[in-house]
């Protein structure tokens, strides 16, 4: 998914190269949002292979729906001519956060996984 994002926006150049704050916080966001959604997904049940891969894509999908929106959002965020010092508050933090907002309410609709310690 990362490798889509970079492709289709160039992320790193922003971030490495053009040392924009906002997007090191927006694409931070991002990777969070996705290692919590499947690092969920990865839980799974373990009772077989098959039923493992079946968990994880039953249960980490939403990750690839935050890729897409990741990559509309980082297209309209990126440093441009018009704008090339975007505020890191509102075109960093608050869309990092609606990532971890989304991937949080996401989990919280899979609820607990089979075998969670109470």
């Amino acid at each position: 998914m990362w490798v889509l994002v970079e492709l289709g926006s160039h992320v790193s150049i922003s971030i490495a190269e053009e040392w924009d704050f906002a997007s090191g916080v927006r694409f931070g966001g991002l990777l969070l949002a996705w290692g919590l959604i499947l690092g969920r997904a990865a839980t799974g049940n373990w009772h077989s292979c098959t039923a493992t891969v079946i968990d994880f894509g039953r249960d980490g999908w939403a990750a690839l729906i935050l890729c897409l929106a990741g990559l509309l959002v980082e297209l309209g965020l990126r440093p441009s001519r018009t704008r090339p010092f975007p505020s890191w508050f509102s075109c960093g933090l608050v869309p990092a956060f609606l990532y971890l907002l989304a991937a949080g309410l996401w989990l919280w609709h899979l609820g607990k996984w089979e075998g969670m310690p109470t």
